[in-house]
């Protein structure tokens, strides 16, 4: 996972957080990134960490996940949230936009995965999940959301 924060309109690297799907085993690969999309895709709902129980129980509801899927994903979800460098941007001190799009300042769209936004500091921190290995779409991300100075 790569965290971006915003500090007087300059975006910067914070934290590259890897989630590793090794977690679920030994799995195929088209299941790993199965899992990963999955756990994405969860992240991408979630508001702050107490709401994960409710989320999980809303995804088996609609048949998105089996009763044997919800504690690990439980415990990817929560050890994620509660990380003592990011715990903050999951709690309700932060109004969260999730998967909106952005304009940038030359015109041209973002689509982070979650804004946190904190007003009494006014600061905002963009978090984009990446799982699995670095790609050209990583590196890609990353020059368009921390331009060089």
């Amino acid at each position: 996972m790569i965290i971006f924060l915003s500090s007087k309109g300059l975006l910067y690297p914070f934290l590259y957080y890897r989630n590793p799907l090794r977690f679920y085993g030994n799995t195929s690969r088209e299941e790993a990134i199965a899992r990963g999309n999955l756990l994405h895709e969860t992240l991408g709902q979630l508001i702050t960490q107490e709401d994960i129980p409710e989320l999980l129980h809303h995804f088996f509801l609609e048949g998105r996940i089996t009763q044997e899927q919800i504690a690990p994903l439980t415990h990817q979800l929560e050890k994620i949230t509660t990380h003592p460098l990011i715990k903050e941007y999951y709690t309700k001190e932060y109004i969260v936009y999730n998967e909106r799009e952005w304009l940038d300042i030359s015109g041209e769209y973002l689509r982070p995965d979650r804004v946190a936004y904190h007003k009494p500091t006014q600061r905002a921190v963009i978090i984009d999940y990446k799982n699995g290995r670095r790609s050209p779409s990583v590196s890609s991300t990353t020059k368009t959301l921390c331009p060089d100075p």
